[in-house]
């Protein structure tokens, strides 16, 4: 567990020496018995003031989430108020995930606030009816977890048990060699106990902590660097030029002149108000760049346009995991509630807003009739009395092949085909249409969702753009061994194009028959003997003859600048190939190794 300690204290809380101490309190902040009331004396009536506010601001608490407030004349800096849940015997499940939350919830605002000690209770003990066994197991598996999550980057130098009552210390302890079976925690007597170091000073701004939304949504602000991230995003005109902002300006000026040349390429020189483009961060700490194409603000643009703009953005650009992302976003304690709550047998659950900036969320098991789930979520709404709802784009979302393997949380992953199966031998005829000469070794599935759903989501526009003409064509393209896990990660690089002949454009090729690819300038051996070629699926839509030096298809429409074939080809009459300028219109599908 890194530099953590967990140390277990016979101790009163109302004088523990920490930076922050637990209260186990109820939901409505009105510290009238045991602990809390003993800390609310201790503390001075600042405490109980500073509480009500907060009831007053947010509401009462749900089980399952904590507060944080000043410290009153206790010795600590802060006191976190932790509303655990009550005992229901019938309902065991919930009552001890929500636990694992409000301890979990303890601990991220320690972390927020930069402490380095903090001191729990038993909480959910006592009146509360937790049997104390499964209460004190509860707590220190939360500790445990919370701990694995963070991976040792936290500020926590201590965690303190604490517990006056010798059936909690003892309790405590069991908890603790059951959890943690090859560790002993730290004991020490109200006699012993000693001092913690100060917090390290911290970059919050001074004045401005924490603001707490009236969701429960804790938001803290901090000096940094926005290109420090995994993904940024910028807004943008529809003429796609950077330097007229200062944000993009600044990016531009970091990332080098890559980043305007690859907009342009990506957006073919200009955009529609409310589409998102991608490009890389080439000299940025970040990954991906997301640049939005948003309207010139004039007072016509009220905020009502602006809010229908970063809308649409989200349902057409991510809807596709909407449900993962949901969950992720949530937090596993929400997705356990689900786990418990279907239970029941409902085509719906209605559980905690999690780590979300909502109440609450509304699961739905799939259905076809999409008028009657919203009619039954709006029903639900009216009954719950919510006073706002948000919906996505329900039924758009985009599914796996059937016949891939679960994946669980593997980013991608390689499936060796069985030669037997039906899949085996339909990559293996149409591979033979042409290669009779050569045998092949093996052939793979590449497996990445991340690929596929960006390939189905360009599919999508372009089946609409184009009507029914069919837009996929099954196409192959040769490589080398040192390309093998870049294009299984990351798809097909057209950066690469003009390694090779390029002689109808500087993008992606792909061949009609195996035979081309089969060469060894493309398919080159390794070591061994060994060639790879991959059966991609790739998307041709309406092409047109391909031009030496092209960064992009050619125009369809000489007067518009953006109306582009959507692929380039060498022959219009009778292509063997076809080359494209979008990395997500092909999909490396399958991987054959083969040998002379």
């Amino acid at each position: 567990m890194g530099e953590t300690l967990i140390a277990l204290y016979e101790a009163d809380l109302c004088t523990h020496p920490v930076d922050v101490v637990v209260n186990a309190s109820n939901e409505d902040l009105r510290h009238i018995g045991g602990l809390a009331e003993a800390l609310s004396r201790a503390a001075g009536p600042a405490l109980q003031q500073e509480c009500d506010e907060l009831v007053r601001k947010l509401g009462n608490l749900q089980p399952g989430r904590a507060v944080i407030t000043g410290a009153g004349k206790l010795p600590c800096k802060n006191v976190i108020h932790a509303v655990g849940p009550r005992w229901n015997e019938k309902e065991s499940q919930k009552c001890t995930w929500l636990l694992k939350k409000t301890v979990k919830q303890c601990l991220q605002l320690a972390e927020i606030y930069n402490h380095r000690s903090i001191a729990l209770p038993a909480i959910s003990g006592g009146i509360f009816g937790f049997p104390l066994d499964v209460c004190t197991y509860t707590i220190v598996s939360s500790i445990k977890e919370t701990l694995e999550e963070f991976q040792g980057n936290t500020r926590w130098k201590e965690i303190h048990l604490v517990g006056f009552a010798q059936d909690n210390i003892q309790a405590f302890r069991k908890a603790f060699k059951e959890v943690f079976p090859d560790s002993l925690p730290s004991y020490r007597s109200p006699h012993h106990a000693s001092p913690v170091p100060r917090p390290r000073q911290s970059k919050r701004i001074k004045n401005f902590p924490v603001i707490t939304t009236l969701e429960g949504l804790n938001i803290m602000l901090q000096i940094g660097s926005i290109e420090d991230t995994s993904i940024v995003v910028v807004s943008v005109g529809r003429d796609l030029q950077l330097d007229k902002g200062p944000l993009g300006r600044a990016l531009l000026s970091k990332a080098g002149p890559m980043l305007q040349t690859g907009l342009l390429e990506e957006g073919g020189g200009r955009a529609e108000e409310g589409s998102v483009l991608k490009t890389k961060g080439y000299n940025l700490a970040c990954s991906v760049v997301l640049h939005a194409v948003v309207p010139a603000w004039s007072q016509k643009n009220t905020p009502s346009k602006v809010r229908g703009f970063l809308f649409a953005w989200i349902c057409l650009g991510f809807i596709m995991c909407v449900s993962k992302a949901i969950l992720n976003g949530a937090g596993k304690a929400v997705e356990d509630e689900c786990a418990v709550a279907r239970q029941t047998g409902n085509n719906y659950v209605i559980t905690q807003g999690g780590n979300l900036p909502c109440k609450n969320i509304i699961h739905f098991v799939a259905q076809d009739d999409i008028k009657s789930l919203v009619s039954q979520v709006l029903q639900e709404c009216e009954l719950q009395q919510y006073t706002s709802v948000t919906f996505p784009a329900i039924g758009t979302g985009l599914l796996l092949p059937p016949t891939w393997d679960p994946m669980e949380n593997e980013r991608v992953k390689i499936v060796e085909l069985k030669p037997d199966s039906k899949e085996y031998k339909d990559v293996q005829e149409k591979f033979l249409q042409t290669c009779q000469s050569f045998k092949i070794e093996k052939i793979e599935r590449v497996q990445s969702q991340y690929l596929w759903k960006s390939y189905q989501i360009k599919k999508c526009e372009m089946d609409k753009k184009n009507g029914d003409r069919n837009n996929e064509r099954l196409l192959f393209h040769g490589t080398s061994q040192e390309s093998l896990t870049f294009i299984n990660d990351h798809g097909f690089n057209r950066s690469y194009a003009g390694m090779h002949a390029a002689n109808f454009g500087n993008g992606t090729y792909f061949a009609v028959n195996a035979n081309y690819s089969a060469h060894d300038i493309y398919s080159k051996p390794d070591a061994n003997g060994k060639k790879y070629m991959y059966l991609a699926r790739v998307l041709v839509g309406e092409y047109s003859l391909g031009k030496k030096g092209s960064v992009t298809p050619a125009r369809k429409n000489v007067n518009n600048s953006v109306d582009l074939f959507d692929s380039s080809t060498d022959n219009m009459n009778q292509p063997s190939m076809f080359i494209i300028f979008n990395d997500i219109q092909a999909y490396p599908e399958y991987l054959i190794t083969f040998t002379k």
